[in-house]
């Protein structure tokens, strides 16, 4: 008799994503590695998302099932994929935000790898970050993490070389196996950052991992990442806050460091001072930009 295979919980959390949830969900029915679970949880979506989600999990109840927080209310992404955490079945966790989509082989690739490299913890791997859905000309990028890859790295060395402590761009969500025993002992999702703060929601977990777990990126990319427009507002206030929520993520990153690393690797501390040198040197600029811009504005009314 052949070992039993792993089961991996797939945990799809979903808030107003009413075009998008239902080729997420079949980019998990087509996968060719078949012994998962998908919990689709729902952070108190308006717009029609429930509704969907609740026919997949009638539809097939022993693979998928419908999760919600006790008041039915929005909660954030780190508080929603704890909900899915909590109850989990699987030996391994993978995410799937509910507007990406997966390539039928993706769970197969990282469960082989997991197999082949049991000491590793976390498995990513490259993103196509997909403009081209939308049929409107935007051309699709596919970005590596900026690390080596398809062999298992040792901690810290991820925290220093990837986003935001080092240059390398980091793994995307959507492109993540963790092992759940793991992912709970280091406390799950970091619900600090939820908000306005939930830019740096994917960094905080991602650090954890980095600080303390032997982690692997394969060269492999078997994922989309759903790039969509923002409105201009929004991206004026993201470029207004972005300094300001940047060093709120290492401050507690060095308090993290600080309570969970009882032996901190001095590159990690010295590579945290000076990110935060530099955030304060971007945000005072940007705040002298803004007086100038508000002194002609002044004058011209």
């Amino acid at each position: 008799m052949q070992p039993a295979q792993p089961l991996i919980s797939v945990l799809m959390p979903y808030y107003q994503t009413v075009d998008f949830l239902e080729e997420a969900i079949h980019s998990v029915m087509a996968q060719t590695y078949r012994e998962w679970e998908l919990l689709l949880i729902d952070d108190g979506a308006t717009d029609g998302s429930q509704e969907i989600a609740r026919h997949w999990a009638e539809t097939y109840p022993d693979r998928i099932r419908l999760l919600t927080h006790p008041d039915g209310g929005h909660h954030g992404l780190p508080a929603t994929r704890n909900l899915g955490l909590a109850q989990a079945k699987g030996a391994y966790t993978a995410l799937l935000d509910a507007d990406d989509v997966w390539l039928p082989e993706k769970l197969e690739h990282q469960i082989t790898l997991a197999t082949r490299y049991p000491h590793c913890a976390l498995f990513g791997e490259a993103s196509l970050y997909w403009y081209s859905w939308q049929h409107t000309g935007g051309t699709d990028t596919l970005i590596y993490p900026g690390i080596t890859l398809d062999e298992p790295i040792d901690p810290p060395r991820a925290a220093l070389e990837l986003y935001p402590l080092g240059t390398g761009a980091a793994p995307c969500p959507s492109s993540l196996l963790m092992n759940t025993a793991v992912l709970r002992e280091l406390g799950g999702f970091e619900t600090a950052f939820s908000g306005p703060y939930m830019v740096y929601e994917d960094q905080a977990l991602l650090a954890k991992f980095y600080l303390q777990k032997t982690v692997f990126f394969s060269s492999s990319c078997l994922n989309r990442y759903r790039q969509r427009p923002q409105s201009l507002v929004s991206e004026l206030h993201q470029r207004q806050n972005y300094w300001q929520i940047h060093r709120y993520f290492l401050k507690w990153l060095e308090q993290y460091v600080h309570t969970h690393c009882p032996d901190p690797d001095p590159r990690i501390l010295q590579a945290i001072r000076r990110a935060k040198r530099k955030s304060s040197i971007w945000q005072r600029a940007l705040q002298q930009v803004r007086a100038v811009l508000s002194v002609h504005a002044s004058a011209k009314g």
